[in-house]
């Protein structure tokens, strides 16, 4: 399975990235929605693993989100939103 993770935090991006490759995923990551997007581009993905609280708002990663749906039917996206 190919992971896109999209995350500012360097230490939990590789942690993630890491863990997952361990598991036998391929990973791409991004640390901006910029570099995610290139990356989108370049290789489809099957599931988009999304950090909502990135220096651009919320609803600017909710944004890119539903952008995706214009270039793929399906694509499993996980958010998430630390307090």
């Amino acid at each position: 399975m190919r992971i896109l993770l999209v995350e500012d935090d360097e230490i939990l991006l590789n942690i993630m990235s890491l863990s997952l490759t361990y598991a036998g995923h391929k990973v791409d990551s991004a640390r901006t929605l910029a570099d995610a997007t290139h990356l989108w581009m370049v290789q489809p993905v099957d599931v988009v693993r999304l950090d909502l609280n990135m220096p651009v708002s919320a609803e600017a990663g909710a944004r890119w989100v539903a952008d995706l749906t214009r270039y793929a039917k399906r694509v499993p996206a996980v958010t998430r939103r630390l307090c």
